[in-house]
């Protein structure tokens, strides 16, 4: 009788864990920022040791040099997006995106480029907001890019809440790992019939 309770009281703890949604927090303001919430505990995976220890010590972290221009990092942002969206289409069907809040301020040398700009990215992160809204579950977005003509720099802040019962994902993982275990066992039995027909094209040959 003692062995059912445990056994019971753990299938209901993992089945707990399993369907009780987790949040993954993006947020960007000049540092790139992720943190993970499962139940109450809440954990920071990234930024890296480095930048956190500058961070607390009051200096700040040494920054790349910036060579790409905000256009050219989010075409590439965006095609990162898409490819993983389509890649894992099933597990993303089951997202929660709320809230998804981005604001730009876009900023050029002069008032011509500053509206071009402003156009330019307008027509990357709306359709890229099409894009998700036909591919998750639910999405509550609050988009703002406008011009300013009195910066110097383009600003750009994002924060984001993306939320997902372990469940899925787990399904998720399973499912590509039995995916691999197939294509795998495919390539060896593709691969042996070849390997015979060497063996017996060396010995017709000697």
């Amino acid at each position: 009788m003692t062995a059912l309770v445990i056994l019971g009281s753990t299938a209901a703890f993992i089945a707990a864990v399993l369907l009780i949604p987790a949040s993954v927090t993006f947020h960007y303001d000049g540092l790139f920022t992720v943190k993970v919430r499962v139940w109450f505990i809440r954990l920071r995976v990234y930024p890296a040791k480095n930048v956190r220890q500058a961070e607390e010590k009051g200096k700040p972290a040494k920054q790349k040099k910036e060579k790409q221009t905000i256009l050219e990092r989010a075409r590439v942002a965006i095609a990162l997006l898409k490819t993983f969206f389509l890649r894992f289409d099933r597990l993303v069907s089951h997202f929660v995106i709320s809230p998804l809040c981005v604001q730009i301020r876009a900023a050029g040398e002069n008032a011509h480029q500053t509206a071009l700009l402003c156009g330019e990215l307008s027509a990357l992160v709306f359709p890229a907001l099409k894009f998700l809204e036909s591919r998750v579950k639910r999405i509550q977005p609050d988009i703002c890019i406008f011009p300013d003509f009195a910066l110097e720099k383009t600003q750009c802040k994002i924060h984001s809440t993306l939320r997902v019962m372990p469940l899925f994902v787990l399904i998720a993982v399973l499912g590509g790992l039995m995916a691999y275990v197939r294509a795998s066992a495919k390539g060896r039995l593709v691969q042996a019939p070849k390997e015979a027909r060497v063996k017996e094209t060396k010995q017709e040959t000697i």
